[in-house]
């Protein structure tokens, strides 16, 4: 009789006091909060959207993720001299120690050269268009293995000018949002000139959903990504280079070095950022009846064309 008192005695314990443990933990389980942040960087407008339930780590993330986005802008930009992109335009033949982050960008650039065809390439001999895009509409494309990589170190050949434009943003947003691994947040949307990476679900744990094209009438309008990446490419309208060279687009097919207008945007989605950046100016590049060619050699991405 004494220990079927003591084993009743028990179960009462639990049936009370647990219940009260648990309620009394849940009242202190905080709800998560939208964090939401827009920026300049890399002559585009962006946004980060932090899910999370400590304020002090959103607000940390936030910031770190727009120090590193402006760090890769500094670098990679061939706007500024003094970048190492910049220092290696300005200085052909000269051989540059660079960060491995531009070493990385720069290899996996010569590799989506081959891959698309030559569709996407980050040398477009610029200096040489401009030159001589008023005195021969059909100039033939003079790019050659211009860029040489030694371990750490880079060096051009003359006549080259690298423009990183259609692979940095999504680079840097790649890179970026690794930073949310560090604050352990797992809901996270970093969006930088079209270029997005998601990570995890919305602020009402929903998936998101991200409206692609303005066209009403266009049955493609929305994607519903699942912890991936989304980059497109257009006919953005950019102002005269000059009163002598008018160039409306800023995408220069890397072949013909013109402007190309086969469609009004095209979407690339996928897991990596650098790589669907780099691919939707391929894709934007490539005629339709050639489309197969980067759906063949890239089956982990999706395309999307909108004319």
């Amino acid at each position: 009789m004494i220990k079927r008192r003591i084993f009743i005695k028990n179960i009462l314990y639990l049936c009370i006091i647990v219940p009260f443990t648990n309620a009394k933990c849940f009242s202190f389980i905080k709800k998560e909060q939208n964090f939401i942040q827009n920026f300049f960087s890399m002559g585009t407008i962006g946004k980060i959207i932090i899910i999370t339930n400590n304020k002090k780590n959103g607000i940390k993330a936030i910031n770190e993720i727009i120090n590193k986005i402006t760090y890769f802008e500094k670098i990679l930009t061939m706007f500024s001299n003094n970048s190492f992109i910049g220092k290696l335009n300005k200085n052909p033949k000269k051989e540059f120690t660079v960060p491995n982050s531009v070493i990385y960008i720069l290899k996996i650039s010569e590799i989506l050269k081959i891959k698309t065809n030559k569709k996407f390439n980050i040398n477009l001999n610029n200096k040489i268009y401009l030159e001589k895009y008023n005195k021969n509409n059909n100039i033939k494309n003079e790019i050659s293995e211009s860029i040489k990589i030694n371990k750490n170190k880079v060096m051009i050949q003359n006549n080259s000018n690298i423009d990183l434009g259609g692979i940095g943003k999504g680079f840097a947003i790649e890179e970026a949002m690794k930073i949310t691994n560090k604050y352990e947040i797992n809901n996270a949307m970093i969006e930088l000139g079209g270029d997005i990476k998601i990570k995890g679900k919305n602020e009402f744990n929903l998936q998101w959903k991200i409206k692609i094209n303005n066209n009403q009438n266009s049955k493609n309008n929305y994607i519903i990504p699942n912890n991936t990446s989304i980059a497109s490419s257009g006919q953005f309208i950019k102002n005269r280079i000059t009163n002598k060279y008018d160039i409306k687009n800023h995408i220069i097919d890397p072949i013909t070095l013109k402007n190309n207008h086969y469609y009004q945007l095209a979407t690339v989605i996928g897991k990596n950022a650098t790589i669907c950046d780099a691919l939707s100016t391929a894709c934007y590049n490539t005629p339709i009846e050639e489309i197969n060619i980067l759906k063949k050699n890239f089956p982990n991405y999706e395309f999307k064309i909108f004319t």
